[in-house]
């Protein structure tokens, strides 16, 4: 019979390569594509994808904080698949929605143009609600400076350089997951 100590150190370790990976990989690519993606011109395609993975984030994270965590357990596959596979599966659900009401989503386009700056900053805002519902409120200014660095960037240099400082951002921000 494997001894429970030794279980639990390889449990810690996976989960620990999980988080490094989640963390500095997954999360940057998925947020980007989430609330930076659209930003810039009109773009209805853009626009659905955000919109729809900002959504899924939203309901997928509260309904894995609220009432699946639990049922997972240890079991790390259990939470990957949770976690991404409904946030993939409601995005999807979502995106074929919104594709019903592509002529409506036209009809944003001269106001998505001319308020740029409202657009710019929903972003950041919506950005930093989904990252207080894992972190103290008192982030939440940090968070929110972050966000506007991220929208900055993605509408002064282009969709790859936001990811490339997401991804360096955490990666500076996890050292910590490392070293622990």
């Amino acid at each position: 019979m494997p001894n429970p100590i030794n279980r639990l150190t390889h449990l810690t370790n996976e989960w620990k390569a999980w988080n490094i990976f989640h963390v500095i990989l997954l999360s940057p690519v998925l947020e980007e594509f989430s609330y930076r993606y659209a930003l810039c011109s009109f773009n209805t395609t853009k626009i659905k994808i955000s919109f729809s993975l900002i959504l899924s984030f939203h309901i997928s994270y509260l309904l894995y904080v609220y009432k699946f965590r639990l049922f997972c357990g240890t079991d790390l596959v259990f939470h990957i698949l949770f976690l991404y596979g409904t946030i993939f599966f409601i995005a999807a659900i979502l995106f074929l929605i919104t594709s019903l009401f592509n002529k409506q989503l036209t009809r944003l386009e001269n106001t998505w143009n001319t308020h740029p700056t409202v657009i710019f900053y929903l972003s950041a805002i919506l950005f930093t609600i989904y990252h207080i519902y894992n972190m103290p409120i008192t982030f939440f200014l940090s968070i929110f400076a972050g966000a506007l660095i991220f929208g900055y960037t993605r509408i002064r240099l282009g969709f790859g350089y936001v990811i490339a400082l997401h991804v360096l951002w955490n990666l500076l921000t996890s050292l910590r997951l490392w070293i622990s």
